[in-house]
């Protein structure tokens, strides 16, 4: 990988990178960190990052470290996508054997249409759980820091 490479469209990075919450319950938490570990090598395009931290990136080059905010980079949290589904339906369709149903846990589940879900647990009722739909960033503030390490 050259060190005089600028990053733009289509580019391969090898680099560090840190997603903090920051905003909301949870300010401050840390949900990626590879500077703790190995690096990530990405392409940008090819999805594996959502555009708005991609164009973050055009322009830098290798040694270069930085920091940028996402104001709603998942969408806003959408009330609709927020659900009561029985437990029956829950217990039938789960990926898992004997599922603990529990606020805060994230299930993946077959509907019987087929389709796969995953929602977080928001409540458990007597017969029916309260699922959120929606991506846990939806709604919620970032903060991603970056170091480029290599780009081709």
């Amino acid at each position: 990988m050259s060190d005089t490479e600028i990053i733009q469209e289509n580019s391969y990075l090898t680099l560090h990178y840190r997603i903090t919450l920051n905003s909301g319950e949870g300010k401050g938490q840390v949900f990626i960190d590879t500077f703790v570990d190995r690096p990530a090598t990405i392409q940008l395009g090819a999805e594996q990052w959502i555009s708005a931290m991609e164009k973050h990136l055009y322009g830098h080059k290798v040694g270069d470290e930085f920091s940028f905010e996402l104001n709603e980079a998942f969408g806003q949290h959408n009330a609709e996508l927020v659900k009561s589904v029985s437990k029956s339906e829950l217990e039938s369709g789960s990926t898992e054997d004997n599922p603990l149903f529990e606020p805060g846990e994230m299930i993946q589940f077959n509907a019987d249409d087929g389709a796969s879900y995953a929602g977080i647990i928001q409540e458990v009722g007597e017969d029916y759980v309260i699922l959120d739909f929606n991506h846990p960033f939806a709604g919620k503030n970032l903060k991603v820091d970056v170091k480029i390490l290599g780009v081709l």
